[in-house]
């Protein structure tokens, strides 16, 4: 009967072990075939961009109205009317 160490000489002896690696190519998904995240995308920045106007829509209005309120004799009420009183 073979010892321990003889044994385990003979085990190492009859693995044989081949390492293979295969690395696939990066793939690039189809545009085509994943239609719904180009239309989230289209709808997505649809609503950045009505944000954005609404902000900017806010923002000149709610000067103008302030603006409105705090010069309410001035040229910002009526311009015909500043126009015809200043050149007479």
């Amino acid at each position: 009967m073979a010892t321990i160490p003889e044994r385990r000489q003979s085990l190492l002896a009859s693995v044989n072990y081949e390492l293979s690696c295969y690395v696939e190519p990066a793939h690039k998904p189809n545009p085509r075939a994943n239609l719904g995240s180009i239309l989230m995308a289209i709808f997505t920045l649809i609503g950045m961009m009505l944000l954005v106007a609404l902000f900017w829509e806010s923002l000149f209005g709610g000067v103008r109205i302030i603006a409105k309120n705090s010069f309410q004799d001035s040229f910002l009420t009526s311009p015909m009317t500043w126009r015809s009183s200043s050149w007479t």
